[in-house]
């Protein structure tokens, strides 16, 4: 690691280079008694501003098994759910119009069955005279 090996910089090891920005700041003092320290300081810092990192996208790659809690995993499982809530609003539009369609059919057929035993009471009756007819002789 190019950096000054410092306490402050073994702390920050983790968040210097890699895959992270690192910013510098120099401080100066423009007293002659600190001339020497603030020329090492520039040149420190100069030596930091050529430091290229790599950085490059973060990706959970998770433990690789269908437990995991990794981002694509979840990923995966939020799309499978939106896919089954759309088959199922589907499913219950198509319920509901069957219901409409239904309750329709319903009414016609029970109009239907009306005409019918009114037909069935009229044929029933004229049927009764006609056996009564048979029988009285007449």
């Amino acid at each position: 690691m190019p950096y000054r090996n410092s306490k402050l910089t073994h702390l920050l090891k983790d968040s210097l280079g890699g895959n992270s920005k690192t910013l510098m700041i120099t401080n100066l003092r423009a007293i002659p008694a600190y001339y020497r320290q603030s020329l090492v300081s520039l040149s420190y810092a100069s030596r930091a501003k050529k430091i290229k990192n790599a950085t490059s996208v973060n990706v959970d790659r998770g433990r690789g098994d269908r437990s995991s809690t990794s981002l694509r995993v979840v990923s995966e499982q939020l799309e499978r759910l939106r896919s089954q809530f759309r088959d199922r609003e589907l499913a219950f539009e198509a319920l509901c119009a069957t219901s409409a369609t239904s309750s329709a059919e319903n009414a016609r057929l029970k109009v239907a069955l009306q005409s019918l035993e009114s037909a069935n009471a009229d044929a029933n009756a004229d049927l009764e005279a006609r056996l009564s007819g048979v029988i009285h002789g007449v």
